[in-house]
């Protein structure tokens, strides 16, 4: 037998109660949640495309923060995807999980997740643009705000399905 090794620095941490003695929940993603991830892929594929096509355009090179900048979305989105996707030991939950109640937890988990990809990236690729464009700050308080209406809405939902 195979014994894995549980990281425990990485984990999605969302309360105190711990998914590792409930049974391995396997649960295919549905169409929403591909719709949630390719568009958390096209804001970093939009962020990307915008500053090359800036950066052509005014001929000269770009601070080299808003290359770190993409450079720094491109992985936190990938790592958030990875994270969604992760078995259900590695989720701490706001409410107590058994093996009544795990399935609808977990799917909650995933999904506030893949809510927070969309809004990380987009925020972290609105950012570095702030200054400069109006239309990017107002995509940069949207992200914050759409992000704390997921999280709210996560946790009603979390203690109504408990």
């Amino acid at each position: 037998m195979i014994k894995l090794f549980h990281f425990s620095y990485f984990s999605v941490n969302l309360g105190p109660f711990t998914g590792r003695g409930c049974p391995d929940v396997r649960v295919r993603p549905a169409v929403a949640d591909w719709v949630m991830e390719a568009l958390a892929a096209l804001i970093i594929l939009a962020g990307w495309i915008v500053t090359l096509l800036i950066h052509i355009k005014q001929g000269v090179p770009l601070p080299a923060e808003i290359w770190i900048m993409q450079g720094v979305a491109t992985l936190t989105c990938a790592l958030l995807l990875a994270a969604a996707r992760m078995p259900v030991r590695f989720f701490n939950f706001p409410v107590r999980v058994s093996e009544r109640n795990i399935v609808p937890q977990y799917l909650l988990a995933t999904r506030l997740t893949r809510a927070f990809n969309i809004c990380i990236c987009l925020l972290l690729v609105s950012a570095p643009w702030a200054e400069a464009s109006r239309a990017a700050a107002v995509l940069t308080v949207a992200s914050l705000v759409l992000m704390g209406l997921s999280l709210v809405a996560y946790y009603l939902l979390a203690l109504k399905s408990k």
